[in-house]
């Protein structure tokens, strides 16, 4: 992304994340021009060691090394591929602790680095696909890339409540996270709507909703009539057990909940609240707040949906 059109949307709030950033990290004051050929391969390494290809020796994602057949192709990943140093390595060697997060340039260095590199060796969930046709190839070829495959058959989409409105008939499925480490990271299911926002006397598909919810606790039966789903709700106690006040459903009964800003604009087909939000923050903000108030953090599954019947749990 060029600089000065990242900083000018910034500036105008169409960007508040990136304007957090701005005003409160480190900034190169002439902006980052990549390397060339700009792509990934090159971009990871030109920013580890601050020269380019011709240096460095990452000239592609893929690409062919003089010497080996033609044939052959070599990734910019390749254990021992970099010919030149990375600021990691200098640091560690000055006798500086490193630890690499989300750094695809990190994981395959020679020297490797002894502090932790959390990237694709630490994977709790399988990446994946989900189609409802058959691929040629597939799964085998989902599986020699390391990749969970999924094939479904899209159903009629029933029993949703506050869903936008489609012009195609909408289509529901379910999708599993398959997890890498269930001794941390149970399996995971999610209910999937998908639906048409395009009035052209096609069908076709465009969007995707995965509903979510969390502070509560709740029991609910997927076979009930819509409307009448919940059997059960209690508020999450502040340990996260599920040991808080009951939920009453009356009419009559008024509620504070926190959501972020997509949501409350009416995002993935929730109801529109954002004219009754009193305060508004960015969620990195919340979160980098509540690990320093509240460190060290100890994440857990907490178990807070159960349902009965048909059910999918979420």
């Amino acid at each position: 992304m060029r600089p000065d059109l990242l900083e000018r949307y910034a500036r105008e709030r169409a960007m508040p994340t990136f304007d957090n950033l701005l005003h409160r990290d480190a900034v190169g004051e002439n902006g980052l021009i990549q390397a060339f050929p700009p792509n990934t391969g090159v971009g990871w390494y030109a920013l580890a060691t601050g020269t380019g290809p011709g240096e460095h020796g990452s000239t592609n994602n893929t690409f062919h090394r003089t010497g080996e057949a033609f044939t052959a192709r070599t990734s910019f990943a390749t254990t021992g591929i970099l010919q030149a140093d990375t600021l990691l390595q200098a640091a560690e060697r000055a006798g500086k602790k490193v630890a690499s997060v989300e750094w695809v340039g990190a994981r395959t260095l020679v020297p490797p680095l002894q502090g932790p590199v959390v990237d694709y060796r630490s994977f709790f969930s399988m990446r994946g696909v989900l189609v409802n046709y058959d691929l040629p190839g597939q799964p085998a070829g989902a599986l020699a890339f390391g990749l969970a495959y999924e094939r479904v058959d899209l159903q009629p989409a029933s029993g949703w409540a506050n869903a936008p409105s489609s012009f195609s008939l909408p289509m529901e499925t379910v999708l599993v996270l398959t997890s890498a480490a269930t001794a941390v990271n149970p399996h995971r299911s999610y209910n999937v709507l998908i639906y048409g926002s395009t009035d052209d006397g096609a069908t076709n598909y465009d969007r995707v909703i995965f509903p979510q919810v969390s502070g509560l606790c709740f029991t609910y039966d997927v076979g009930a009539p819509v409307g009448s789903r919940v059997i059960s709700a209690v508020r999450q106690a502040a340990d996260g057990s599920c040991t808080g006040p009951a939920v009453d459903f009356s009419a009559a009964a008024t509620y504070t909940i926190a959501m972020n800003d997509f949501m409350a604009s009416g995002g993935d087909g929730y109801p529109v609240l954002i004219d009754r939000a009193v305060t508004r923050e960015l969620m990195d903000q919340v979160v980098e707040a509540y690990i320093q108030a509240n460190s060290p953090v100890a994440p857990a599954i907490q178990g807070r949906i159960v349902g009965t019947g048909r059910v999918v749990r979420q």
